[in-house]
Parts: structure tokens; sequence; C-alpha cells
């Protein structure tokens, strides 16, 4: 599975991906996320891309996952959202459009170069 979910804590999960992922590999791993009795519960959020090769996604589709996902945050208490690009291709790219997406719809999410920094800025109000 390219996009497996980790919950570190009920409160606290990793989005880990790998390979080559697809626009439609994305949606379909973020609409099965509620099913878990944990998501309502859900704080922080890491979404680590160091492991992927390739996007398959157009910037189009990107800014519709960032909607997709901007209706989850107000569904969720204050969801932060950190973000670890990978080396990928278009990867400072895509993860700068997808935060400043994101940020339309207020939603907490930054993009850091490694996870050490995400998860001090997720567990942290800096």
């Amino acid at each position: 599975m390219p996009i497996q979910a980790v919950w570190n804590t009920d409160t606290y999960a990793t989005a880990v991906h790998t390979g080559v992922i697809t626009f439609q590999e994305m949606m379909d791993f973020h609409l099965q996320l509620p099913s878990d009795p944990r998501w309502e519960i859900l704080q922080h959020a890491l979404s680590d891309w160091r492991r992927v090769e390739r996007i398959i996604a157009t910037e189009d589709e990107l800014k519709l996952l960032a909607v997709h996902l901007s209706v989850y945050d107000l569904t969720l208490n204050k969801l932060r959202l950190a973000l670890v690009p990978g080396q990928y291709e278009n990867a400072i790219e895509y993860g700068n459009l997808f935060v400043a997406e994101m940020a339309k719809y207020e939603t907490e999410v930054k993009m850091l170069p490694t996870i050490d920094e995400a998860e001090h800025w997720l567990f942290n109000e800096d």
C-alpha cells in the first residue's frame, strides 16, 4: 500500500507515503480515514513524504485534495497538520501549493524539512 496510517497515539497519526503515489490513491486514503474510531479525537497529523519517488497528480488535483481535507478540519478539534516533503521532482513546489491551498480554509498546516522539526511544531504552540 503506497499510503499507510500509523497511529502513534489516539490523538496523533502519521500518514506514511511510499513509492509512486497517484491522486486517486491520495483521495482513497483520505476517504477511509473517518472510519477509524480515533478519527474524531485526532489532534495532530504528520504527513511523511520522504519515501516517495514521484507523485502523479496535477496542480488542480492537489487543490481539490486541499478542499476535501479542509472539510475534515471543520469536523475535528483544531487539527494541526505537518508536512515533510521528500526528494522527488516537484516536492517543494507541490508542498508549498498544498500548504497555500489549505491556508485558504484557515487550516493550521506547515511544511517542515525534517520529522523532528515537524513533531516539534505539532506539539508546541510556536
